[in-house]
């Protein structure tokens, strides 16, 4: 970076305009930082993008930078002097300091500003000292074709309102207006009036997906784990032949006798043999299985007994709903959506679920539970009469890797955090933040679960299970009603999409778990 030099302003703006700030100065000066970080490896005022990871603790967020070059050249200094007020510079009186998640979600609307001013017509002013009340209405109208949300509304209001309430820490280039005093400004702010505004999700909705929630983790995890470790004990295996050419004919030649004999259909994707299947029963190559000689015989037996929908992974379906199994099978293909792999994305959601409304614990609270963070608390006589729970609450503390907390939970929640456990090897110390063997993770290797993924894998899972494809010839349990029910109030209602309220979304795909 070098020695320290003062930053001057850009074509349209004069010396006296920009506040003396070195281009080395570190912008995470004086922040707590992650311990895998030094100050020395951190961003400084005159880099380009300014990397927010070291001052990051909550391992479920996603990387978070300011990319000072998406900002308009007009505004880019007087951004990045606002920036660093919020983050590590002198704070204007009155204000606190900001969270660098919270400095990262209030630049992309201090970006659309910048945009927006950039690109009006050249005969307006486009410094921000020379704006009205006039031009800040203009905004408010442009921000009402551009955002539906009125908790979005409220953000986009805020990051523009910063101009004014950092003036004291800003170039002259600053607001000298105070955006609540123009038209249409303010109305989403007056929301708030202590209550949490987060749209409740309907009984209607929350009762079948918490129940089936919990179908998953007390009826159907035995058959997902089995599943999942044989999918696991079969990784070594692929792709490679374990015997020798010569003997790869005679082992499928009797796998194929078997399959007459019992009439059984060869296992199939997508309508056609799974060829990478009947190699792995053989164990050789899915090349040597597919030779002239045995592709012969392959079509032989399958003109015989078939070519089945789906493949199964050979451990068998203990579950039962209704007296049936509750699965047509368990297969082990990633982009079958009742392979091993969706399953346990699927069990693991339901774990979410199930923890999140039984506990009250917030999003990043669940994603960092750890293996064995449940206690159950016995009487003198063995029994238990109590679980409790721990985790890290942030929202709300001073110190920014959180700090440790308690909840008392009840059983369903306990047996809930306990199949997590299982999902995760036993070298995984975090049970909720990774995610579960063969969904494409590293071995070993953490993978961030945010609150876009986390939204998305809980429609999902009311997709599927609120709603099968499949229709129903008996109902003894009389679901069809709570489906009907379901369906009235989910179409009565717009969804946030977010991991705080989800909901399932609508059109589920094809169904084969048993209603």
């Amino acid at each position: 970076m070098g020695a320290s030099v003062t930053l001057h302003a850009l074509s349209r703006h004069s010396a006296d305009d920009v506040l003396d700030v070195p281009a080395d100065q570190f912008v995470l000066s004086g922040r707590s930082l992650n311990p895998d970080w030094r100050l020395e490896q951190t961003s400084r005022f005159g880099d380009d993008v300014w990397d927010l990871r070291p001052a990051l603790f909550q391992r479920h967020l996603k990387a978070r930078v300011l990319d000072f070059k998406s900002i308009p050249v007009t505004y880019r200094q007087t951004v990045k002097h606002l920036c660093l007020a919020m983050l590590a510079g002198v704070l204007p009186p009155g204000e606190s300091r900001q969270n660098p998640s919270s400095v990262r979600r209030l630049f992309v609307e201090i970006k659309r500003f910048a945009v927006w001013l950039d690109g009006r017509p050249a005969a307006k002013s486009r410094r921000l000292r020379d704006l009205t009340h006039a031009d800040l209405a203009d905004y408010a109208r442009y921000l009402g074709t551009v955002l539906r949300s009125t908790a979005s509304r409220e953000v986009a209001e805020v990051g523009v309102r910063l101009f004014w309430r950092y003036r004291t820490a800003l170039s002259d280039d600053h607001l000298i207006v105070d955006p609540l005093e123009a038209d249409g400004w303010g109305r989403s702010s007056r929301r708030r009036l202590g209550e949490n505004t987060t749209p409740r999700i309907p009984e209607e909705v929350m009762g079948p997906l918490l129940a089936w929630s919990m179908r998953f983790i007390d009826d159907f995890a035995a058959d997902i784990l089995a599943a999942g470790a044989r999918w696991l004990e079969d990784q070594p295996r692929r792709g490679r032949s374990r015997i020798a050419r010569n003997q790869a004919g005679p082992r499928l030649r009797a796998l194929l006798d078997d399959h007459i004999a019992a009439g059984r259909p060869l296992p199939g994707r997508d309508g056609c043999v799974n060829y990478a299947q009947l190699a792995k029963e053989v164990g050789c190559s899915p090349t040597t299985v597919r030779l002239f000689g045995n592709q012969s015989a392959i079509d032989a037996v399958a003109a015989a007994v078939g070519v089945a929908d789906y493949t199964h992974i050979g451990t068998p379906i203990t579950g039962r709903l209704d007296g049936q199994a509750w699965t047509t099978h368990i297969g082990p293909d990633s982009g079958d959506p009742y392979g091993a792999a969706s399953l346990a994305l699927r069990l693991q959601t339901a774990c979410y679920i199930a923890i999140a409304y039984l506990s009250g614990m917030r999003d990043s609270e669940i994603k960092h539970l750890r293996r064995g963070s449940v206690r159950a608390h016995r009487n003198s006589a063995g029994d238990t009469y109590r679980w409790t729970i721990t985790s890290q609450p942030f929202k709300g503390e001073t110190d920014p890797a959180g700090t440790q907390a308690t909840w008392v939970i009840g059983a369903a929640a306990a047996r809930a955090v306990r199949v997590l456990e299982q999902l995760q090897p036993a070298h995984v110390d975090a049970v909720q933040v990774p995610a579960p063997p063969g969904t494409g993770s590293q071995a070993g290797r953490p993978q961030r679960r945010p609150h876009q993924r986390a939204a998305q894998q809980l429609r999902q899972l009311g997709q599927q299970l609120l709603r099968p494809a499949r229709p129903l010839r008996h109902d003894p349990a009389g679901r069809r009603r709570h489906l009907e029910a379901v369906d009235q109030a989910r179409s009565g209602a717009r969804w946030p999409g977010t991991s705080r309220a989800s909901p399932p979304a609508p059109s589920p795909a094809r169904s084969s778990i048993a209603i």
